[in-house]
This record gives structure tokens, C-alpha cells and sequence, in this order.
């Protein structure tokens, strides 16, 4: 990867000073047009703050489809399988081919963190991916991805045995999922198309039927990426809305790493779509039981009433 650009500082606040004048608070939905697509706007300072620190920023790619996220409510339940290939060292194409050393430690941390099941080394296959579509509400894919702008309908995933899944293929499935996470490089990236915006794979995603995404605007750093989507589950797992999920996991990865403050290494995952929170929090059981002990209470002082008399 290449280094950052140590100097961003100056241009961070020349885009900011422009495109958010005064500091905006609470939840926000970015629908960006043109290059603004290629930007993560939690990354952005306002009034010598960073954006993400004061708002909970999810996307869009269209008015239509913000208002079909809304509608598409998330499920209940919170059944999650992550993917992560070993990859056999060949070229794949013209690229060479090399594992990913944090990739499977970050699944096997994330399905122990949720119960999830895991598809790990010869066992992530494209076969095995496209044959769960029904029974998982969450997908965790942590893998290579390839970015072809000059024809986007080659980008792709790959799989174990270096097997591609492409971009014009998701258009062939339907995976009514209540969150896909493409921990990959990319995903998010694209061709710009004039009137309809980034040719994706999480737009691809999102037109087979999946109701949100968390994806990534460039090629991600490897352990980088592992930290914050860890941090990013176990706040899913507390039941918090994917947005403030996502917020609160790259703010503590700041606390963790003041080193690593550059944007290209926290800024670059964006979530999109539905926000709503996969899994009710937990303190909603503190509810049920007080609801029992107040039941056994009334049936108490009954039967008391009962014996008095």
C-alpha cells in the first residue's frame, strides 16, 4: 500500500469548509453525487473536529432506494457466517494471489463475538456462499476483491481456489439479507456512471436484495481493517444501529491507534443502506423480568386478599 499523504490536513479542511460550513449533529444520510461518491464524510473536520466525532453518518446511492432502506425493516434475529478463503498462490488474472493473514483471525474473533458460523480456508467457496442465501440474515466477507473501472462488470470477489464471483452475476441472485459486510478492498469503489452513480459491487449487492452494506472506498489496509471490524460487531452485538455501530467503532479505534489517525486507515469502510439495529439490546430482558415479578406481585396480594377475607 502506499503511505498517506502526511499533508491532508490542509486539503481535509478546504473540502470541509465547503461542503459542511457549520457543525450538523445526530444522524445524517449522504446521498452523494459525482466524485463526492469516492468520499468518507465522517473524515471531515468542522470547526477542528472530526465529522464522525458528533454525527452517526450512513449513505445512499439514490433518493428511491433511501426510501426503500427505510421500508425494508431488519429482522430480529441475528444469524451471521462470515467467509474467508485460503487462496492457492497463483495469479489470478494478471495479479498474484496472497492470503490475507488477519482476514480469518478477524472471522473466527467476529463469529465468536456473535455465534456465527464460519467458512474458513478450502471451505469458502462461491458454491457454498451462493447455497446459504436463505439462511443467514447477516454475511461477513473477508476476502480479495478486484476493481476493474475501465469494465465494472468484471469486478469481482474471490473465493477459495481463487474463484471469482462477478459483479454482473449478483444481478442473477437474490440474497435478502439484513446486512452484507464486504471486509475487501474496494467494494464500494466503481465506475461513475453520468445519472446513475457508482457501479459497485455493494451496489450490486444492493440490487439483489440486500437491505444494507458496510463497504470499503479503497484497497483497505489488512490488520487495519481486522481492528475495526471487530470493534464494529461487538457493538452490533450490543444491539446498536449499524451507523452508531460503525461511528463508535472507528472513534475507539482512534482512542486505540493515535498513531494510525490518518483517514486510509479508519475512514475508508461507509455504511449504506438500512441503519436500523440487528439485534435488540439487551437490557429489554430487564423488562421482561420486571414485568413477571409486577404479575407475581398482583397474584400475590390477590391470594393475600383471598385469605384475609
Amino acid at each position: 500500500y502506499k503511505v498517506p499523504n502526511i499533508g491532508y490536513k490542509n486539503e481535509n479542511k478546504a473540502i470541509s469548509s465547503q461542503l459542511i460550513p457549520f457543525n450538523i449533529d445526530g444522524k445524517i444520510t449522504i446521498i452523494p453525487d459525482k466524485f463526492l461518491n469516492y468520499l468518507p464524510f465522517e473524515s471531515l473536520e468542522v470547526n477542528n473536529k472530526l465529522w464522525i466525532e458528533s454525527a452517526q453518518i450512513t449513505y445512499a446511492y439514490s433518493f428511491p432506494l433511501w426510501l426503500l432502506s427505510i421500508e425494508n425493516k431488519s429482522n430480529s434475529e441475528f444469524n451471521l457466517v462470515s467467509f474467508a478463503p485460503r487462496y492457492n498462490q497463483s495469479k489470478f488474472q494478471s495479479n498474484r494471489v496472497v492470503n490475507l493473514p488477519f482476514a480469518k483471525e478477524e472471522s473466527e474473533k467476529i463469529c465468536d463475538v456473535t455465534n456465527g458460523s464460519l467458512f474458513a480456508d478450502n471451505q469458502a467457496t462461491k458454491s457454498n456462499f451462493i447455497n446459504s442465501f436463505t439462511n443467514y440474515s447477516i454475511y461477513h466477507l473477508a476476502m480479495h476483491s478486484y476493481l476493474y473501472a475501465d469494465d465494472f462488470e468484471k469486478s469481482c470477489l474471490l473465493f477459495a481456489n481463487n474463484e471469482p464471483l462477478y459483479f454482473y452475476e449478483l444481478y442473477e441472485y437474490f440474497l435478502p439479507a439484513d446486512l452484507v459486510v464486504l471486509s475487501a478492498c474496494d467494494t464500494g469503489n466503481g465506475t461513475l456512471i453520468k445519472g446513475e452513480g457508482i457501479m459497485s459491487l455493494s451496489r450490486a449487492f444492493a440490487y439483489s436484495g440486500v437491505k444494507s452494506a458496510v463497504v470499503s472506498l479503497w484497497q483497505v489496509p489488512d490488520k487495519e481493517t481486522s481492528e475495526l471490524m471487530i470493534l464494529f460487531y461487538e457493538n452490533l452485538e450490543k444491539g446498536l444501529e449499524k451507523d452508531k455501530a460503525l461511528q463508535l467503532a472507528k472513534l475507539e479505534f482512534l482512542k486505540q491507534n493515535p498513531l494510525k489517525s490518518h483517514p486510509y486507515y479508519w475512514s475508508g469502510f461507509v455504511s449504506n443502506g438500512n441503519n436500523s439495529a440487528l439485534k435488540t439490546k439487551s437490557y429489554y430482558w430487564f423488562y421482561i423480568i420486571g414485568f413477571g415479578l409486577f404479575t407475581l406481585l398482583i397474584l400475590f396480594r390477590k391470594k393475600l386478599i383471598q385469605l384475609r377475607q
